[in-house]
């Protein structure tokens, strides 16, 4: 990204596909016309962005008329969604008021979005492969897997995972109607069909000692989890529970097989020549097209 004036951007990208290898274009400037939009509305701002494997982009952005999401998945640059616009709803209208940010595959796009509707204002998570962004889940409505608990529009977080096999995950927050009872975080996927959720706070951990649970999710920018197109999700979970200090208190977990493995975990012997132990996990890669994970750590030099 430049800067080209205080409030503008301008982006450019790599293309990754065969037909533009190593070419750098620009797709949108501040300042310029929106595709299709009234005379005099402009680009304003344009900040969060995503890549697919065919250099095509989505990304978010601020023209005249207020927030919108824009790609050119179908070669040419065009608006997905837009504030005042009409979105998919269960059960009567809406309209998009406010948006977050986009995930993009070779297949499909997603993107998460405030909406108002007649019964009150709604976050939630808009997925399609054609010009249809059709509704996965909205805030505040039964929550799959959680008998009936919902996840609040607070609790409706970015990034979005969204695999070229046109599975979706994301992070959220359970919230519960009475007040003693804990709001959980967790993780739901569509890769069993249908969403529902693969992992939350307070369930045991496979892979470690009786006790011992799932506390915190690392499903973060800094530390991105993984899909593949089979929608087996991989991440970084913060552990809590007897035997838990800050040596052992974290390790990552994937889905095989519509169950939970433990992969890694801080303070456990890494599988490397000089048998160090695992001290700290960075990042994931590589997990998009196969079905095993990699990801980047930091040993600890004493020994196993």
């Amino acid at each position: 990204m430049m800067t080209r004036t205080a409030a503008g951007v301008l982006l450019t990208l790599t293309l990754a596909s065969a037909a533009h290898s190593g070419d750098i274009r620009t797709v949108v400037l501040s300042g310029d016309p929106t595709p299709g939009g009234e005379p005099g509305v402009v680009f304003e701002e344009i900040d969060e962005f995503a890549l697919n494997n065919m250099g095509q982009v989505a990304f978010r952005a601020t023209d005249s008329n207020g927030e919108g999401i824009w790609s050119d998945r179908f070669g040419v640059l065009d608006v997905e969604a837009h504030v005042g616009a009409g979105a998919t709803w269960n059960g009567g209208e809406a309209a998009y008021y406010a948006f977050l940010g986009p995930a993009l595959s070779d297949t499909s796009i997603a993107l998460i979005a405030g909406v108002e509707t007649v019964t009150g204002e709604y976050f939630g998570y808009w997925r399609g492969a054609d010009a249809t962004l059709d509704l996965v889940y909205a805030s505040n409505t039964p929550a799959p897997g959680l008998d009936g608990h919902a996840l609040g529009g607070s609790g409706v977080r970015t990034p979005l995972l969204l695999s070229d096999g046109g599975h979706l995950a994301f992070n959220g927050t359970e919230r519960t109607t009475a007040d003693d009872e804990p709001h959980r975080n967790g993780v739901w996927s569509t890769g069993s069909g249908g969403l529902d959720y693969v992992v939350i706070e307070g369930v045991a951990a496979s892979g470690t000692n009786n006790g011992q649970e799932h506390a915190t999710f690392q499903f973060n920018r800094s530390i991105r989890p993984a899909m593949n197109n089979l929608g087996e999700v991989t991440f970084l979970s913060q552990l809590t529970g007897p035997g838990i200090d800050s040596s052992n208190d974290s390790g990552i977990w994937s889905q095989r097989d519509d169950n939970l493995e433990l992969v890694a975990r801080r303070r456990h012997c890494a599988r490397d020549r000089d048998r160090r132990y695992v001290q700290r996990f960075f990042r994931f890669s590589g997990f998009q097209r196969c079905s095993t994970s990699s990801f980047l750590c930091r040993p600890d030099w004493n020994r196993c």
